[in-house]
């Protein structure tokens, strides 16, 4: 088990637009991490094409 104490401050959700958000895993730590997730510029990774048999 892991826990984090945040601090004051420190924790920036997303807007939330209607009842619920959905939060992929990946933002879920950055705002843990105190980072904004719409401030962070992502690059694109590379995916290998599936061969064609």
């Amino acid at each position: 088990m892991h826990y984090k104490r945040l601090e004051k401050g420190r924790l920036s959700l997303p807007k939330i637009t209607g009842k619920s958000q959905v939060v992929t895993w990946s933002d879920l730590v950055l705002i843990i991490e105190g980072i904004d997730p719409i401030q962070v510029k992502r690059k694109k990774r590379y995916l290998p094409t599936p061969k064609s048999a």
